[in-house]
């Protein structure tokens, strides 16, 4: 029913097959000796194509299921990916289109693509909503406090700074609390569902690799925040309107 190229699937029937159905049944019409495999195909000819439809959508189905991004969480899902290949493989090994135990097989391998589909949203939707979402709001934090027309005297404004950038750290802190519990959930939920299933959990080495993985985000998103923050200070110092109250008093030589 099914072939496989490299991680992809794909339906195992070749179109010109129903093009030689339908000829042959022209031709039986006609009075000419049909051999009787074929005219056994002709029978079969509308479940075979209600068949290689139905083969058709399971096998897109596990196409978009088990195409992942190419980063270390993809490694947390191997045991699940090799427990999904393990369900389809009677359709590449054993099945032909003419076996009486597909609609069984197809209901088999939907069950498993549609479990493995639930378990990928969730943890994608951990990903995106709490670890990619504070990572992506500390890259937007400016360090610097520069109040639209206020001038500062030099002193006043650096220990204003200190104030605020001390704000600053504590929501760095919170954030990356929040990212650190996000990525410990997508650990624990991918194991917790490999231990459900008796497949393999992911390796403690494979979950190290995913939270170095959005450690280094994190540095980034710190690291874009201080350019950023340098940039707008800059900017601030070359404009028109003043930062600093300077006074100045000239000496009648």
């Amino acid at each position: 029913l099914i072939a496989s190229h490299k991680d992809k699937l794909g339906v195992n029937f070749d179109a010109g097959v129903i093009r030689h159905m339908k000829e042959a049944r022209h031709l039986a019409h006609m009075g000419f000796e049909v051999p009787k495999s074929m005219r056994t195909v002709i029978l079969l000819k509308d479940q075979l194509q209600r068949y290689i439809v139905k083969v058709t959508k399971v096998v897109k189905w596990y196409n978009e299921a088990v195409s992942l991004p190419d980063n270390p969480i993809k490694e947390l899902f191997s045991a699940h990916i090799r427990n999904l290949r393990s369900v389809v493989a009677a359709g590449k090994t054993r099945l032909r289109w003419t076996s009486m135990s597909i609609d069984a097989f197809l209901n088999k391998v939907h069950a498993a693509i549609n479990e493995f589909r639930n378990l990928k949203e969730l943890v994608y939707d951990i990903v995106k909503n709490v670890v990619e979402k504070n990572t992506d709001f500390i890259a937007t934090v400016l360090l610097v406090k520069v109040n639209k027309g206020q001038t500062y005297k030099v002193g006043e404004f650096v220990n204003e700074q200190k104030k605020y950038s001390a704000q600053c750290c504590e929501v760095f802190l919170e954030k990356n609390v929040e990212i650190e519990r996000g990525v410990s959930d997508v650990c624990r939920k991918i194991a917790t569902d490999a231990k459900l299933r008796h497949i393999p959990a992911p390796s403690a080495l494979d979950m190290n690799r995913v939270r170095h993985y959005f450690g280094q985000k994190f540095y980034h998103a710190v690291l874009a925040s201080l350019k950023n923050s340098l940039s707008f200070f800059m900017y601030k110092l070359e404009s028109d309107l003043p930062i600093f109250e300077v006074n100045l008093k000239l000496q009648v030589p």
